[in-house]
């Protein structure tokens, strides 16, 4: 049996709990065991859940728990010992792998291992920051569970090199600490149209993905591109502002604001493009050390990508040449010229990214084919 216990967020009534149901769908078409998939909520007044799959794919049986949910510590408690005695007395397999996604779920574990229940435990760690709590205390005792979970773990599976550097840093065995970046769970295909000058991105409109600057450089660009085309997917508070800027340049028909979609009509639109725009900035600090999912989902489309240089992705764009890396202190001018450069190499920069993608999706399946 293979365990996954993971921490979710609900916005809006959808749930957002990457990597770790890409890990299960990943594991559900590869594998033949047995999946315990465990779903804690940061929401208060969301309740844990617990997904059993048999192997044939389909929801043997399904829980929700009942917590003590407006006391963060308190929730937190209950979410460890209802994990530790849901998994102590109704699982009956003896070679158990447990995968967590969050130091918070790795209490378990320890006790399990004293018990002999566990034969192996993964850390998955999807992201990274110094500063995971403002209060200094809470934050020292994040990374101390962190640190010592860590050293505790068979294994540890970082997303990006960024955070694979820190748990180095951390002396950590090197035979313990792995690089195994996003990969999704997408059949890689090539649908790009050299003459088509559509462009998509999608994330919370907030602050932290540079919108405004972008649409300023679509204002220029569109003087040579007649038909470009801009999709923004996903909604934000800074939407009221993303429409003044459009209205007030005059690209009401260039810039098209998507809303919320579900993904089979997001990748409807997708490919329809031939580039995809990460336009992350320093406004969280957990950028820094992630492995953008999205870069890495829209490689198995073979486009280039222009994104900034602040999430960990970006050191990898440089170095296989797949996508070209804007730096953001001239604002607009620089989207201008990295779109312009890509159209003028779009062969180049699509080969390229699609051998990154190549690169390391077979790697990505063979670790998860391990976990059987």
């Amino acid at each position: 049996m293979i365990i996954l216990v993971t921490h979710a967020t609900c916005i809006n009534w959808k749930i957002w709990e990457a990597p770790a149901n890409v890990v299960r769908e990943n594991l559900l078409k590869y594998t033949e065991k047995d999946i315990l998939y465990i779903r804690h909520f940061i929401n208060w007044e969301m309740k844990s859940q617990f997904f059993w799959y048999n192997n044939k794919w389909e929801i043997f049986k399904k829980w929700n728990l009942h917590m003590i949910s407006k006391f963060s510590i308190i929730r937190y408690i209950t979410e460890i010992l209802s994990t530790f005695f849901y998994i102590l007395f109704f699982t009956k397999s003896k070679t158990i792998t447990y995968v967590w996604f969050n130091p918070l779920n790795s209490f378990v574990w320890l006790a399990l291992r004293k018990l002999r229940r566990i034969q192996k435990n993964i850390c998955y760690t999807p992201d990274y920051s110094p500063e995971r709590f403002k209060n200094k205390i809470l934050n020292k005792i994040y990374h101390w569970i962190d640190r010592i979970c860590v050293f505790w773990s068979d294994e540890v599976w970082n997303v990006s090199k960024r955070i694979f550097d820190v748990r180095k840093r951390m002396w950590l065995d090197i035979s313990k600490n792995i690089f195994i970046p996003n990969m999704p769970g997408i059949v890689s295909e090539n649908n790009l149209d050299t003459n088509n000058f559509k462009m998509i991105t999608a994330g919370n409109l907030r602050w932290q993905l540079d919108y405004l600057w972008l649409i300023d450089a679509i204002a220029i660009l569109k003087l040579k591109y007649k038909d470009i085309c801009f999709y923004i997917a996903w909604e934000g508070w800074l939407r009221a502002k993303i429409e003044e800027r459009i209205k007030l340049k005059n690209l009401e028909k260039n810039v098209i604001l998507l809303g919320r979609l579900d993904y089979k009509d997001y990748l409807f639109f997708l490919k329809d493009c031939s580039i995809w725009i990460a336009l992350y900035n320093w406004t969280f600090a957990f950028n820094n050390y992630w492995d953008s999912m999205k870069c890495r989902e829209f490689t198995c489309f073979w486009m280039p990508i222009i994104t900034t240089k602040f999430h960990s992705t970006a050191e990898e764009i440089e170095s296989n040449k797949a996508w070209i890396i804007v730096w953001t202190d001239k604002e607009w001018e620089n989207y201008v010229v990295a779109f312009e450069e890509i159209f003028d190499n779009f062969s180049a920069f699509s080969k390229n990214s699609k051998k990154l993608w190549e690169k390391y999706h077979q790697y990505y399946i063979d670790k998860i084919k391990e976990l059987w």
